[in-house]
């Protein structure tokens, strides 16, 4: 870590003995940087070269990201190939961050082809519900951290388990670092994407409870 740029590098390095052919040695490299670029702006550029059996770039690229809002995203990034074949790709993207899944539509063209794409890609995951004993769909990322599976209901005997005849409490607002999920018409409601942390932080909005007792 440089100041605000996180910065890493790669070394990779093969060889090929085969019978009555000379070994091929090839050391290659990787580069890659990302940092905050202004207000709301995620910078992220890399490079890969040839170390031996001599220098060279092989190719470079930069990609900016930005939250247009907390359920929308855009992309835009360029990437440069130095091979023989020498080419330029450009493409931007927009991503909506739906409840169940990730909707992106992305475009891009390469200069030195003329090829050209748009692509229209839809993204998600499963995460187990507890409270329902099934599979529910859910954003990506189900899998890289930790879910809380809620139940609100008026515990009128105090044991601090539902039984049959206690009344679920509907509406139930929840605020994570995940974004803001509501209790069904159960009182069941399931947060995703909690972090790797050993802990989370999940708020419940009191104005969404009628009656706090």
């Amino acid at each position: 870590v440089a100041g605000r740029v996180v910065l890493s590098n790669g070394l990779d390095y093969r060889r090929s003995v085969q019978p009555d052919a000379p070994a091929d040695g090839r050391l290659t490299g990787t580069v890659d940087g990302s940092g905050a670029l202004g207000p709301g702006w995620q910078l992220r550029a890399g490079s890969s070269y040839d170390v031996a059996p001599r220098f060279r770039l092989l190719d470079a690229g930069l990609t900016l990201d930005r939250d247009l809002s907390p359920r929308t995203a855009l992309r835009v990034g360029v990437q440069h190939s130095f091979d023989d074949a020498a080419s330029t790709y450009v493409q931007a993207g927009l991503t909506w961050r739906l409840a169940a899944c990730d909707v992106s539509l992305t475009g891009g063209y390469a200069t030195g082809t003329g090829y050209a794409q748009a692509l229209l890609r839809f993204s998600m995951g499963a995460l187990f519900d507890p409270l329902e004993g099934r599979y529910r769909l859910a954003r990506p990322g189900a899998a890289t951290g930790g879910a809380l599976a809620l139940q609100a209901f008026v515990d009128a005997n105090g044991d601090g388990r539902r039984q049959a005849d206690e009344s679920p409490v509907p509406g139930v607002v929840a605020d994570s670092s995940s974004g803001v999920a509501t209790a069904d018409a159960d009182g069941r409601l399931l947060v995703a994407e909690l972090g790797d942390a050993t802990r989370a932080r999940v708020g419940i909005r009191a104005e969404s409870i009628e009656d706090p007792y």
